[in-house]
């Protein structure tokens, strides 16, 4: 299995790794939906050879409307695909002007 990127803290264990999945889609629920297949997809690699400390997953997204919940779109994306979210790591901003927004969980 690939993961996007794999990096280590510094001066951490050499043995212990952190995750990082990038998924790009205009549209939210897309790029949701990959996020979480890609959650399942590390899940699995934790229970192999490698020691993964944790995963982020980096989702980039055409802004949505201000009356949009990206979280609650992002939970409801976790319940259908079983995922686990932690509430508390969660970020969603817009990318300056460029009408694209990046979600952090």
């Amino acid at each position: 299995m690939l993961v996007d990127f794999v990096f280590r803290k510094k001066h951490s264990s050499t043995e212990k790794w952190i995750a990082l999945e990038v998924k790009q889609n205009p549209n939210l629920s897309a790029c949701l939906n990959g996020i979480m297949k890609d959650s399942l997809k590390i899940d699995a690699m934790r229970n192999s050879e490698y020691d993964l400390r944790c995963f982020w997953s980096l989702g980039v997204h055409k802004a949505v409307d201000k009356n949009v919940s990206v979280y609650d779109k992002l939970i409801d994306s976790a319940e259908k695909h079983n995922v686990e979210v932690l509430g508390n790591c969660f970020e969603s901003h817009p990318i300056g002007n460029s009408g694209y927004a990046y979600l952090l969980c």
